[in-house]
């Protein structure tokens, strides 16, 4: 993904802005489904940091050991 955002041509999957050819791989990342089995593409840091706030916190958690 980061070659393809090098190349250009490349827009955040949440708000279709353009993803810079220059942009650091620190101000964006590879923004997931919501049911968390695939990925829908690049997006702004900012974007996908406020999909993530936006969404209900999880209640149920997988823990490795269940603590008394």
């Amino acid at each position: 993904v980061a070659r393809l955002i090098k190349g250009g041509d490349q827009v955040c999957c949440r708000c279709g802005a353009p993803l810079p050819p220059d942009i650091p791989s620190m101000a964006w990342h590879l923004d997931h489904t919501e049911d968390r089995t695939g990925y829908l593409g690049p997006a702004h840091k900012e974007c996908n940091e406020k999909a993530a706030r936006a969404k209900p916190k999880r209640q149920n958690r997988r823990r490795s050991r269940d603590w008394f």
